[in-house]
C-alpha cells in the first residue's frame, strides 16, 4: 500500500499548518489485504501484510465548502465519538469539558504554527477546540441526562355542543393521566 500526504482545504484555503499538518492516509492499496480501524468516521485503513510506501504528491482534500456544511459534520463527529466513549464506559467532568478545548486550541494555533495560516488557520484551531468541547459534552450528555420522556397517550374528545354537521370539528387534545 502506499500513504499519501494530503493537502487539506478549509473554505477553499489551503492549511499547511495546525492540527492538519503532516495530515497522511493510507489509501492506494489491495482491497482484499487491507481492514478499516476505529469506530468513527475517521476509521483508517490498515494492511493486513506487506509494507506501506510512502507518495510525494499530495491528495488535495476539501474539507468543506460552507459553515453549515463544517458544523453539521463536527455534530455528527462528537455524536458518533461521544456514543463509543459512552459505549467503552468512558466518563467525563467539567474539568475535561472546560480544559480540552482551550488546550486543544493551544496545541494547534501556537504548538503547530496554525497562525502561519492566517484567519483560516484560526478558524480551524477554533473549530476543532469546540469539536473537542462537544465531543466530552455529548458525552455528559449521554451520561447525566434525563431519560427522553415517553410518548403519552392523547385522549381526544370531538365537543358536539360546539359545532353543526357542516362546521370543522373542535378538538380537544389532553394528556392521559
Amino acid at each position: 500500500g502506499y500513504s499519501i500526504p494530503r493537502q487539506n482545504h478549509f473554505l477553499g484555503h489551503p492549511i499547511r499548518f495546525g492540527p492538519w499538518m503532516h495530515d497522511h492516509c493510507l489509501r492506494l492499496f489491495r482491497r482484499d489485504d487491507v481492514r478499516y480501524v476505529g469506530d468513527t468516521d475517521h476509521a483508517h485503513a490498515k494492511l493486513g501484510s506487506g509494507s506501506v510506501g510512502s507518495l510525494r504528491n499530495c491528495l488535495i482534500h476539501y474539507t468543506c465548502t460552507s459553515y453549515e456544511q463544517y458544523l453539521s459534520k463536527l455534530q455528527r463527529y462528537a455524536a458518533t465519538q461521544a456514543r463509543v466513549w459512552h459505549q467503552q464506559g468512558r466518563r467525563t467532568n467539567v474539568g475535561q469539558m472546560l480544559f480540552r478545548g482551550p488546550v486543544r486550541f493551544l496545541q494547534g494555533y501556537i504548538g503547530r504554527l496554525g497562525f502561519l495560516d492566517g484567519v483560516a488557520g484560526l478558524q480551524v484551531c477554533v473549530l476543532i477546540a469546540y469539536l473537542s468541547y462537544l465531543k466530552h459534552a455529548r458525552l455528559w450528555e449521554l451520561q447525566n441526562a434525563s431519560p427522553r420522556h415517553e410518548h403519552q397517550d392523547l385522549i381526544v374528545d370531538f365537543d358536539s355542543d360546539r359545532f353543526s354537521p357542516g362546521d370543522a370539528a373542535v378538538v380537544i387534545l389532553s394528556a392521559a393521566s
